[in-house]
């Protein structure tokens, strides 16, 4: 059987966000918070939106290994976007994502990609005058 005929075989995709790995710096990250921001109008308590899932069930959704997860994990956590609530008389690890954080690192990083964009057009710019210059001078000898 050819692949592209069986990939429903493969189970479902799983769909992150590029610009957001960019702004993290880090693919698997992305995942994982992509999943949790999936996950997130569908729990039950919405007002709360605490996620409960299993790193076998995260697994599964992501193809994320459990040593992936936890750097994933660590990393969303230090960046502020994200909170683990330990329920230890259930044996459950809830996750959130913090939306007012998040807003607030994407916003820095638009800004941030702005400048660096205007960091890149004058530089392009600087580098196209000094060629003018350099032809303007040639044509005048």
């Amino acid at each position: 059987m050819k692949l592209l005929e069986s990939l429903h075989e493969l189970g479902r995709v799983v769909a992150y966000y590029p610009a957001l790995a960019r702004a993290l710096r880090d693919v698997k990250a992305a995942i994982f918070l992509a999943q949790l921001i999936y996950w997130t109008p569908r729990t039950r308590t919405e007002a709360e939106s605490w996620i409960y899932k299993t790193s076998g069930e995260i697994e599964i959704e992501t193809g994320l290994v459990y040593e992936e997860q936890l750097t994933a994990r660590k990393k969303l956590l230090r960046l502020g976007i994200m909170e683990e609530r330990h329920a230890r008389l259930e044996h459950r690890l809830y996750f959130r994502v913090k939306g007012d954080e998040l807003d607030s690192l994407w916003k820095e990083v638009q800004e941030n990609s702005r400048s660096l964009r205007l960091y890149g057009i004058q530089k392009e710019w600087s580098r196209l005058r000094v060629g003018w210059e350099r032809q303007k001078k040639q044509t005048e000898s």
